[in-house]
């Protein structure tokens, strides 16, 4: 049994992005048997989602994005770990010839 204040704070983590599994785990886990607390959880998505809806929209100035990326521009590479194990080369002509490790040859 979970009580009141971790509920609280698992459901509010949840929606905010912030459970570790093991958290996420207890919470489903008590939500499966307690219909009270799995009725109080939709009402709180409910309501994160309407306060998402509420937020005025914000557009950073034009100004930002060249700013942002004259930064990076400016910063030093930190070379990419040598891989553990086999990789594949991603790319064709004019390429950076990324290495991805086999397995994970898609760009996220």
């Amino acid at each position: 049994m979970i009580d009141r204040d971790l509920f609280i704070h698992l459901v509010a983590g949840r929606e905010l992005g912030g459970l570790d599994d093991a958290e996420a785990i207890e919470l489903d886990r008590h939500l499966l048997g307690c219909a009270t607390c799995a009725a109080e959880e939709r009402a709180f998505d409910g309501t994160m989602a309407a306060l998402a809806l509420l937020a005025p929209a914000h557009h950073p100035p034009q100004s930002l994005q060249a700013s942002i990326m004259t930064r990076i521009r400016a910063m030093t590479p930190v070379p990419d770990p040598a891989p553990s194990g086999p990789v594949a080369v991603i790319g064709g002509e004019g390429s950076t010839g990324r290495r991805w490790p086999c397995g994970h040859g898609r760009r996220p």
